[in-house]
């Protein structure tokens, strides 16, 4: 682990950069990742919960942009938004292909849409503040940077899958990483305390957890080719060709969140996504 400072360091040096790919067109077999219903349907989920996902983490940044002092910060901000419309904008293309494949995707879209945003987001604001949805973004901006090391760390995404989805996901993974600490720094600057943290870390948990658990349980329900056993027995096959490996990457990377001296550049990852955004053939500012 860096110190704080170092850290910070690390940090004011990021230039995070806008880029806009063409993922996320090309046809899915139903289970196309690894011929793997469960581990498909998890990915799925994710799919369907990150657009509007990534909107309330730019409506909770922005709400505090004007507040921002650092003007290096300040154009951190502007390329972390510009980042989280195109990761939106690809997994939607995504809901295309389930359409296709029967999935009534936005009947899930309107419930979750209604609870997550309309209702929590909305209440939050109004009774608790604004605070509270900008620490649930730094929260969920952990987690993302964290499932994306585990991504690199189990080299999950190598096993069978088309190109362009296996690109997708390394893309994602890849600015999440780049972009991790630019919500952190925008709550140390204009709200910043360790009690507001932990309070956006526990609905990062339940939010999160929810969601994905709903998404995929409206994608096991409506495929007719498995059931609820089936998805069990699928989940524990996926296990035992490595994918055990992906989930013993998350825990203590996530719970080190919890340290009072956390900051996410205390995990030094930028250096593997770069690397992979240059196999993709994607542009990196040094």
């Amino acid at each position: 682990m860096f110190g704080r400072k170092k850290s910070k360091e690390l940090s004011k040096a990021v230039r995070p950069v806008e880029r806009r790919v063409e993922y996320g067109h090309g046809d899915l077999d139903l289970h196309w990742f690894a011929g793997n219903a469960a581990a498909t349907h998890v990915v799925n989920s994710l799919h369907m919960v990150f657009p509007d996902g990534e909107r309330f983490f730019i409506r909770s940044v922005n709400h505090y942009r004007k507040q921002i002092q650092d003007p290096v910060l300040k154009s951190q901000v502007r390329q972390f938004m510009a980042q989280e419309v195109q990761h939106g904008l690809v997994h939607e293309r995504a809901w295309d292909v389930l359409r296709k494949q029967g999935f009534d995707v936005d009947t899930w879209l309107k419930s979750y849409r209604k609870r997550a945003f309309d209702g929590l987001e909305s209440f939050v604001n109004r009774r608790i503040g604004h605070w509270l949805s900008l620490s649930t973004t730094v929260a969920l901006e952990h987690y993302t940077a964290t499932l994306a090391q585990a991504v690199f760390d189990s080299r999950v995404l190598e096993y069978d899958m088309p190109q362009d989805m296996r690109n997708l996901l390394y893309w994602h993974a890849c600015e999440e990483i780049e972009h991790k600490s630019v919500a952190f720094d925008v709550m140390q600057e204009t709200c910043p305390g360790y009690f507001k943290r932990m309070a956006g870390f526990f609905m990062a948990n339940l939010q999160l957890l929810y969601f994905a658990a709903s998404g995929t349980r409206f994608m096991v329900k409506n495929d007719p080719t498995i059931g609820f056993w089936k998805f069990i027995g699928s989940f524990l096959k996926f296990l035992r060709i490595g994918g055990y490996k992906f989930f013993l990457a998350l825990p203590l990377r996530v719970l080190d969140y919890m340290r009072p001296g956390f900051h996410p550049d205390d995990h030094q990852n930028r250096s593997i996504a770069a690397e992979r955004l240059r196999e993709q053939g994607l542009v990196v500012e040094e």
